[in-house]
């Protein structure tokens, strides 16, 4: 067979690299997708009216007594919340199917990658908005902190705290990453386990960061977009480095031939997601009216 030779065809990286990148782009928009939707549902419970798009949930309620600390608390901590329950009910999901050779499986691991992300770039995000309220970084769990009165201090401790937690979440999902090589000899040395890594994390990372950025989140977005996409540079950096530490033994690899092909489910998902992205959820869908 073609993925047993000693010279991988460059259309079979080719296409690995693809569905992986195809993966993130979808995965990162649902993440976002849910944050967004966790916080407008909550605050239906509270009569406060908002514009879910796409990328976040916006309120639009002009009375400010709506507002107090409990519901907010509660409405922009429930995002957060909602985003760490879909990684880890994602990284639940990739175990459970990764034994098949069912390439869609890696869209559940790059929810776990996103929602890590997501949930660690809070500490940043608190260093930059937590007493500036009219900042694009005032949000999510910067609003709670700021509501709870929390120190500018402690936004310094949070960062090195928050870049802590990165390196554990990316120590648990490098081996489920270098575990869909189709074969051992892909992976059993260093230099081929990082090599297989920047080709199946690495490069469709960067493919997914810059098509969201250039081609589908809008301008205000786009601050905290790139913090989220620092934080995710900052993962697949330590994830390289971790490596050493991490392997994976020859009945931990899953043999996923099909990755290495094109795959028309996840081309039809993707184009399903972006269309519904630019023909709905673009313009937002408000809620409370």
């Amino acid at each position: 067979m073609e993925y047993l030779s000693k010279q991988e065809q460059w259309d079979s990286k080719f296409f690995r690299v693809l569905n992986s990148a195809l993966c993130s782009i979808i995965a990162y928009l649902l993440v976002l997708f849910v944050c967004g939707a966790a916080k407008t549902y909550t605050g239906t419970f509270y009569d406060i009216k908002s514009t879910l798009y796409f990328f976040d949930s916006v309120p639009f309620s002009d009375n400010v007594a709506t507002w107090y600390l409990k519901n907010v608390v509660i409405v922009y901590s429930s995002g957060i919340i909602a985003v760490v329950i879909l990684g880890l009910l994602g990284l639940s999901l990739f175990h459970t199917l990764k034994r098949f050779d069912f390439p869609f499986a890696l869209f559940f691991l790059w929810l776990y990658f996103w929602a890590s992300v997501i949930l660690c770039a809070q500490g940043a995000l608190a260093l930059l908005g937590l007493e500036k309220y009219e900042s694009p970084y005032y949000n999510n769990l910067v609003i709670v902190l700021a509501w709870l009165r929390v120190p500018q201090l402690l936004a310094y401790i949070l960062v090195p705290a928050s870049i802590a937690l990165l390196t554990l979440s990316c120590y648990y999902s490098i081996r489920p990453f270098i575990s869909m090589a189709y074969s051992y000899g892909k992976v059993n040395k260093l230099v081929r386990r990082r090599k297989y890594f920047f080709e199946i994390a690495g490069i469709p990372f960067v493919i997914s960061a810059l098509f969201v950025t250039a081609a589908i989140f809008p301008e205000h977005f786009t601050y905290v977009n790139i913090f989220y996409v620092l934080y995710g540079a900052i993962s697949i950096v330590i994830s390289w480095y971790l490596l050493f530490f991490r392997d994976v033994d020859r009945e931990g690899v899953f043999k996923n031939f099909k990755l290495q092909k094109f795959n028309l489910f996840i081309a039809i998902f993707f184009c399903v997601v972006i269309a519904l992205v630019l023909w709905k959820l673009d313009g937002g869908i408000k809620f409370g009216e």
